[in-house]
């Protein structure tokens, strides 16, 4: 308590933003999981052709468009690919090696799902997207020669091991990992539903295009992000997802409270002790 007394004050204002913007983050992310995980356990999975407009939770067969993963080739509907370098850190003076990230890739196009009669588009630009299989490996070169890392599936984490690999003159490189959403893939979609036809106009109102790629103009819905609601897309079964994000909204309620304690405590040494 005398340090906290006798350290600068700014100084001390400093390490106590620290921990109040930590207890933020924290009670941030576990309002967003307890928003996904109440929005999840609300929706009833419809089917393409049973759609209405409004916020509905989405599922069918991820039927396009044919792309190519663009770190190992793999055929696939949507794709994150992520790279990061082993690069030495000299601003701290100590010339720590660190990863950095240095391409964060995902494509412009929409990823198409349907049930064999009515087809949606996902637009999936703001959306929390689980893959339905990903590979996480390292090597010498960018881009990779290793063109088929083991590809795991959605229901493993990825980043554990492979980003504490050593690090240095002697160690790997270049860092890879890549998300997929196979063709074929059951995908579950929340979101803003609306029709892919444009609606009548009213008199004197001006026509909107519709932000499409010219293949993808069949599709009968469209869904997009939800103004203040989640955005979700996971080839994953709602139930097991809303119950994951359950779970780390009470995880994470002992952190923020015992931030916040520590928050108080400091405030109280420091002008009350």
């Amino acid at each position: 308590m005398a340090f906290l007394r006798t350290v600068p004050l700014g100084v001390f204002l400093f390490a106590l933003s620290m921990v109040l913007l930590l207890a933020g983050g924290i009670v941030a992310a576990a309002i967003a999981a307890r928003r996904k995980a109440a929005a999840l356990a609300g929706a009833t999975a419809l089917a393409p052709r049973d759609l209405a407009a409004g916020y509905r939770l989405v599922t069918g067969r991820a039927t396009g468009p044919a792309l190519t993963a663009p770190l190992t080739g793999r055929p696939c509907t949507w794709y994150e690919a992520r790279i990061w370098e082993s690069q030495r850190d000299q601003h701290d003076g100590k010339g720590e090696w660190r990863w950095r990230e240095i391409l964060s890739q995902t494509p412009e196009r929409g990823i198409a799902i349907g049930d064999g009669r009515v087809s949606c588009l996902v637009r999936h630009a703001g959306a929390e997207v689980h893959g339905s299989g990903w590979s996480e490996w390292t090597g010498p070169e960018n881009p990779p020669a290793e063109k088929n890392p083991p590809l795991r599936s959605a229901d493993e984490t990825p980043g554990g091991g492979v980003q504490a690999s050593f690090q240095g003159t002697l160690g790997p490189r270049f860092r890879f990992r890549e998300t997929i959403i196979a063709p074929d893939a059951m995908v579950y979609a929340l979101g803003d539903c609306s029709p892919a036809d444009p609606l009548p106009l009213a008199e004197g109102e001006e026509p909107e295009e519709l932000d499409l790629y010219p293949e993808e103009v069949d599709a009968s819905w469209v869904i997009r992000k939800a103004k203040g609601r989640p955005f979700l897309v996971t080839t994953r079964p709602p139930a097991s997802v809303g119950a994951e994000a359950e779970l780390a909204a009470k995880a994470a309620a002992p952190f923020a409270l015992a931030l916040a304690a520590l928050a108080l405590f400091m405030i109280w040494a420091r002008f009350t002790a």
